[in-house]
Formats: C-alpha cells, sequence, structure tokens
C-alpha cells in the first residue's frame, strides 16, 4: 500500500511541476505581448526575438506570434510566410536559419516601411 501512495504522491508532484512550467511559459509570453504593444519599435523587438527566441517562447507558433506584432494582420502575415517559404505549423525553435534570417530581415523591412 505505502508503493501506492509514492506513485500517487510522484504523479501529483509531477502534474504540480507541469502546471508550474505551463504557468511560467504563459506569463512570458504575456509579457512579451505587452512588451511589443508597448514598445515603440514592436517590429524591431520582434525581430531580435525571432532571431535568439527564448527557450519559453521556442514552441509558439510563428503564426501566433507574428498576430501579436503591432500592425501585422492577418494579409501580411500571409504575404511573410510565402515570401519566407515558411508553412503556417512551423513554431519559433523549428525555423531553419534561412528561414530566421528571411523573417528577420523582413520584420526590418514591413518597419522601415511603415515609419
Amino acid at each position: 500500500m505505502s508503493t501506492a501512495v509514492c506513485d500517487t504522491t510522484a504523479v501529483h508532484r509531477q502534474r504540480l511541476q507541469a502546471l508550474a512550467a505551463a504557468n511560467h511559459i504563459r506569463s512570458t509570453r504575456a509579457a512579451i505581448r505587452h512588451g511589443l504593444k508597448r514598445s515603440q519599435q514592436p517590429r524591431k523587438m520582434a525581430a531580435d526575438l525571432i532571431a535568439n527566441p527564448p527557450a519559453e517562447i521556442g514552441s509558439w507558433h510563428v503564426t501566433e506570434f507574428l498576430l501579436t506584432v503591432p500592425k501585422i494582420g492577418p494579409t501580411k502575415l500571409k504575404w511573410a510566410m510565402c515570401a519566407c517559404q515558411i508553412s503556417e505549423s512551423k513554431t519559433l525553435e523549428d525555423l531553419t536559419s534561412r528561414q530566421r534570417n528571411a523573417l528577420v530581415r523582413w520584420m526590418l523591412i514591413i518597419d522601415r516601411s511603415l515609419a
């Protein structure tokens, strides 16, 4: 019976750790969204995050991330994904170096054209 109790507490501890990790990721993403909205240069900030994504945002889909950037809506998003040859299912950590560089360049070019 003590083995069942140990297994139950281990499962409970593992669930709490998973919840803590998920909450950390959610709060990090919320802080980034908030920072992008308040930034004077949100597309430059987004380009920096794409170039060197923190571990907490690596699993964020590129499409979801780009839609959080001010002045980038569905139309610009589709254009960017097509121009950079990125599939809609890609996450920030799954981008190849070519895709990452193309998307960073696109973000900086669009930043100059909107200025």
